[in-house]
């Protein structure tokens, strides 16, 4: 599967514990890019979020080489 396979196809459809799934759907999230793209401010303000939900969506990246794509961007320094 390629890397916008991955971030674009419905979470429902891909390999996550329907536990997951659900919580992402109550969360409001369809696919995985709108998790990554949501930022991580967004994700930790949102009241349903757990670190057993970050662990699952951590294991699932890292699994399928991924993982680069939740970390925050990396400002350069004009100075």
């Amino acid at each position: 599967m390629k890397n916008d396979e991955h971030l674009d196809g419905k979470i429902i459809s891909l390999d996550f514990n329907a536990g997951f799934k659900q919580q992402c759907a109550v969360m409001g999230y369809d696919t995985l890019r709108e998790i990554i793209e949501s930022g991580e401010e967004k994700l930790l303000a949102n009241p349903l979020f757990s670190y057993t939900w970050l662990h699952e969506l951590s294991r699932y990246l890292i699994k399928n080489g991924l993982i680069q794509y939740l970390q925050p961007a990396v400002e350069k320094n004009g100075g």
